[in-house]
């Protein structure tokens, strides 16, 4: 038996949908009920800071760069596999890493310059 607002399976002698928890039919109208199409939306945009990373790997930080890519390659993996809290989780990882390497990047650059 399925849903007919949402569509989904609905165990034998079940009262409520569990997915959406609409009440199922009388049980003379299951045999004419359609399965509707689930909508489905589009997948969230996170951010892999690629670019960033590889930047920051060049001109910064290296040890920082490469953690920082690390995690950027990681988050492009789980967007991939549609595991996206974890791809989130990994790209503000990503985020964090770059922002220190650029941070410390320029502060090391500032002491250099200092010393002249």
């Amino acid at each position: 038996m399925f849903c007919v607002k949402c569509g989904s399976e609905i165990p034998e002698g079940g009262h409520f949908c569990p997915c959406c928890g609409a009440k199922t039919a009388p049980a003379e109208n299951t045999a004419n009920a359609v399965k509707q199409p689930v909508q489905s939306y589009p997948p969230p945009k996170i951010n892999d800071y690629l670019v960033p990373s590889i930047l920051v790997l060049i001109f910064c930080c290296l040890p920082l760069g490469i953690v920082a890519l690390v995690y950027s390659i990681q988050t492009q993996d789980l967007i991939k596999r549609g595991d996206y809290a974890a791809a989130q989780e990994k790209s503000d990882k990503a985020k964090f890493w770059v922002l220190l390497s650029f941070i410390l990047g320029i502060i090391f650059c500032c002491i250099l310059y200092a010393e002249r």
